[in-house]
C-alpha cells in the first residue's frame, strides 16, 4: 500500500497527477482511500481513470462520529471503543486485527446494534450520542450501503507506520490486487 502524505492545501491536480505517474508502473490504480471521498471522487477519477474507486477510509469514518460525542461525557471513551468494533467481526478484539473487515451487511448490523446500545444513554441530561453524532452515523450508513468504505484485508491490516504522522493527511492507493 502506498501511503502519500499530502497537505490539504497541496492536494492539487498537479500533485495527484505526479503520484499517478510515479506509482502506476503500468498498472491501473484500482482504489484510493481518502477522507472526503465524495468531494475528491471526480477529480481523482479524472486522473486515475473512471474505473478507479474512491472510498472513505475507516479512520476518518470513526473520527467523524467520535468528534461529535461530547468529550466530557463519562462514557465518551467507552462509546468510542465500542464504535471501533463496528468494523470488525465478532470476537476480533484487541489492538491487532485477526480477521478482515466484515461485509457491508455485517457492518450495518453492527452499526445498528451500536446505535441501539448507545442512543438512550444519558448522563446529566446529555446523550452520549448527540444529534450531530447520530447524523454522522446516518451519513456513514450511506457509505457502507454504497460499499464506499475502506475494507481491510487481513494481509494489509493493520497498516503499521514507523513514524508518527497525522493520518488525516494521508491517502492510500491500491494498484491491481496489491497496495503500493
Amino acid at each position: 500500500m502506498a501511503v502519500y502524505k499530502i497537505r490539504k492545501l497541496q492536494r492539487s491536480e498537479t500533485n495527484i497527477r505526479s503520484c499517478s505517474k510515479s506509482q502506476q508502473n503500468n498498472n491501473a490504480v484500482k482504489t484510493i482511500y481518502i477522507d472526503n471521498c465524495c468531494q475528491w471522487r471526480f477529480k481523482l477519477q479524472e486522473v486515475f481513470g473512471i474505473t478507479c474507486q474512491v472510498k472513505l477510509d475507516i479512520f476518518h469514518a470513526i473520527q467523524r462520529i467520535v468528534q461529535k460525542i461530547p468529550k466530557k461525557h463519562p462514557f465518551h471513551s467507552q462509546c468510542a471503543a465500542d464504535l471501533r468494533q463496528v468494523f470488525r467481526h465478532d470476537g476480533d478484539h484487541g489492538i491487532k486485527r485477526t480477521r478482515s473487515t466484515p461485509c457491508s451487511a455485517k457492518m450495518l448490523a453492527n452499526l445498528n446494534s451500536f446505535v441501539h446500545r448507545w442512543e438512550n444513554i444519558v448522563y446529566d441530561s446529555n446523550h452520549v450520542l448527540s444529534i450531530a453524532a447520530l447524523h454522522e452515523i446516518e451519513k456513514l450508513k450511506v457509505h457502507i450501503k454504497k460499499a464506499a468504505l475502506m475494507i481491510f484485508q487481513l494481509v494489509v491490516a493493520p497498516i503499521e507506520m514507523k513514524h508518527s504522522i497525522d493520518i488525516s493527511e494521508l491517502f492510500f492507493i491500491e494498484v491491481g490486487s496489491q497496495f503500493l
